[in-house]
């Protein structure tokens, strides 16, 4: 039978414990959550802030805050010009879904980046796409 020294006994255990509060910390760390995804500024939501007074330049620094793309249709937009929609806020609607399309045409081909609030399909981060899909040059 083999004796061990003191020092060395400690010097395992020690080593051990600190193993074993790496792992914990490491644990602790990964369980976090991930950010919260913003919501997108919906075609509700802007009808409601347009009906309550805000300010169109406040509107459009919502929506690109929120990096919310639009995927309207044609009829869709007509739809909204027609019923009050102010063109700075269609016009930003649209650019942010071509330069969405430009950058990754497959976006325009599958529902399967975008998510479906009411009537209407949305992109971006709240659709959980990288922040440089949605802004930039």
């Amino acid at each position: 039978m083999t004796v061990r020294s003191p020092s060395r006994l400690l010097a395992f255990l020690a080593l051990a414990y600190l193993l074993l509060a790496a792992c914990a910390a490491q644990r602790e760390h990964s369980s976090v959550a991930p950010a919260t995804r913003p919501q997108p500024v919906t075609v509700a939501k802007l009808q409601t802030m347009l009906d309550e007074g805000e300010a169109i330049p406040v509107i459009l620094g919502e929506m690109e805050s929120s990096g919310t793309v639009y995927r309207l249709t044609l009829a869709e937009r007509d739809a909204l010009r027609e019923e009050g929609m102010p063109a700075a806020i269609l016009s930003w609607m649209q650019e942010s879904y071509d330069r969405a399309i430009r950058r990754h045409p497959e976006l325009a081909k599958s529902n399967d980046r975008w998510i479906k609030v009411g009537d209407y399909w949305y992109g971006g981060l709240p659709a959980g796409w990288p922040r440089d899909w949605v802004s930039g040059p």
